[in-house]
């Protein structure tokens, strides 16, 4: 059993007070994953883009790692989803020549049929996020024997409009028979503006982009979403289909969801109480940027994993629907 803190616990939530339970969200004072900051580590310079799940009675987090040159994918260990134990890389860039030599990062695993399917982010160039992005696909049995398919990219750019300048990072689900991908892209256009849109597969391999995309867009100008509305995660609360993100305003990035006003994925309400986790003050850890969400549910507590970015590094941190004891 989890024990309970004291409500003096910091709190981030705008309209704290009116917000629904499940919506409260209490920082914890110490990211939960942190750069290693050695030389030669994968993710020594920055961790980023949690996703935790339950395999076989453990908690397992994957999430991206930053060197200075290229982002990889690690794994990392949990018996209480706040003390973490990393496990290694599992996923490198591609060779010299490769689409994806840059960088593979920004990753989502989903388990189908006795196999791990692995969804990144690849870029052409080595450094932060350099060229177009394209979504990768790897596959295998056990997490550390994943082999990428020569299907990838299997999402690419659009020609022109919403989506044409980078695909980023995917969330795929398998609902009713088929499979659901929200992933975030950006235009071509100055300014660099990203919103999320929708595909469909019966594969995983072969997607189709949704004709209604981008399905959530950037706020009005002035919003806290007004420049991304990115990282899109899907979950399902209390029947209703809630959709959890990041925006950005130009200077502050912080996190919060859009609910599905019929049942479906492309008619979203954004929250009233948005962002639900908002940046911290000045010298805290996440002074700069909360966002890039990842949320589950265990034992009656919403878990929402962030990355957290200040002055001194880029980590991943925790803020819960109830304090808990770090």
């Amino acid at each position: 059993m989890i024990a309970m803190l004291p409500l003096s616990v910091t709190t981030c939530a705008l309209a704290q007070a009116a917000a629904p339970d499940y919506l409260q969200r209490h920082k914890l004072p110490e990211p939960v994953l942190r750069p290693t900051h050695h030389a030669g580590d994968f993710d020594s310079e920055m961790v980023d883009c949690p996703q935790v799940l339950r395999h076989q009675g453990r908690w397992l987090m994957q999430y991206t790692g930053f060197d200075g040159e290229k982002y990889r994918i690690g794994l990392a260990e949990s018996e209480d989803l706040i003390h973490w134990t990393r496990a290694g890389m599992i996923l490198d860039a591609g060779g010299q020549g490769e689409w994806d030599y840059g960088s593979a990062g920004g990753g989502w695993l989903i388990e189908h049929a006795g196999w791990w399917y692995l969804f990144y982010c690849g870029f052409p160039q080595p450094g932060y996020e350099v060229g177009p992005g394209g979504t990768g696909l790897a596959k295998g049995k056990d997490l550390r024997q994943l082999e990428k398919l020569p299907e990838a990219p299997v999402l690419r750019t659009g020609v022109e409009g919403w989506d044409s300048g980078g695909i980023y990072k995917a969330a795929v689900y398998r609902l009713d028979g088929r499979f659901v991908m929200f992933y975030n892209a950006k235009d071509r256009a100055d300014g660099w503006i990203e919103q999320t849109g929708l595909a469909t597969s019966h594969d995983l391999v072969h997607w189709e982009k949704h004709p209604d995309n981008p399905i959530l867009r950037v706020g009005p100008e002035g919003a806290w979403d007004s420049r991304f509305a990115s990282d899109p995660v899907l979950n399902l609360i209390d029947g209703v289909w809630h959709l959890f993100y990041y925006g950005f305003d130009g200077q502050h990035a912080g996190d919060g969801v859009a609910i599905s006003e019929d049942g479906g994925f492309t008619r979203w309400r954004k929250c009233e109480h948005n962002p639900i986790v908002a940046h911290g003050e000045a010298g805290s850890y996440d002074s700069l940027h909360a966002h890039k969400p990842f949320v589950l549910e265990h034992e009656g507590v919403f878990y929402h994993y962030y990355c957290a970015v200040g002055e001194r590094d880029r980590a991943i941190a925790l803020a819960t629907s109830r304090p808990v004891r770090p």
